[in-house]
């Protein structure tokens, strides 16, 4: 919506570049008021209304709308993803809390949302954090993920031989027990490399 309305702008249409500029804050109020909860951002089943009140790296997504975000909410954001004991590991941001009940990265598990390490969750939350003004949070996650993958080669993020017992990433389970690295290796992890190697580079930048 932002882009439609600088689009707009650009083209001299000054009614339909306000219009799409307040849709956009109303959209950013309106998930506020629905997602925020004064803590962390929640998740509700659409069909019910039934809160899921789990701490998945989805929830702090919101970080991509950068300085959009409200300090408080930034700065809540940011302490729960540098936390060490939830999302700051050594391999970059697991895709769900290591405090939370499910959190299971072991290769008979197979859940693709249970800890694995994302290629595209650290581009979304390292930009995001970048732009939101925490800075040194995103650049050490960023130098962390291309530190690993500069020692392990260009991660996708999942296991195509999940489960079997010649998979040939099972030593990164022993060698990382909480914070593995996912194989599977290809095109995906390669762009997230490029933008993360170039916040570290250039980060003025980046942008999303």
């Amino acid at each position: 919506m932002e882009a439609c309305s600088k689009l707009a702008g650009k083209l001299g249409l000054a009614e339909e570049s306000a219009d799409w500029m307040k849709r956009s804050e109303d959209m950013l109020e309106k998930m506020l008021e629905t997602f925020w909860n004064g803590e962390r951002f929640i998740c509700v089943l659409d069909e019910t209304g039934e809160i899921v009140d789990e701490e998945s790296v989805a929830i702090h997504q919101a970080i991509v709308l950068g300085k959009r975000l409200p300090q408080e909410i930034i700065d809540k954001i940011a302490a729960a993803l540098g936390d060490p004991e939830k999302f700051s590991t050594v391999n970059g941001f697991p895709s769900l809390s290591m405090q939370n009940r499910f959190y299971d990265i072991g290769i008979s598990c197979g859940a693709f949302s249970l800890g694995l390490i994302h290629a595209p969750v650290q581009c979304l939350m390292t930009v995001g954090l970048y732009n939101a003004g925490c800075r040194e949070l995103a650049l050490q996650n960023a130098r962390n993920w291309c530190d690993r993958t500069l020692e392990i080669g260009l991660p996708v993020t999942r296991y195509d031989l999940m489960g079997s017992e010649t998979n040939p990433f099972e030593g990164y389970v022993k060698i990382y027990p909480r914070t593995l690295f996912p194989g599977c290796f290809g095109s995906w992890g390669a762009a997230v490399f490029l933008v993360l190697a170039h916040l570290l580079s250039d980060g003025a930048n980046v942008q999303i």
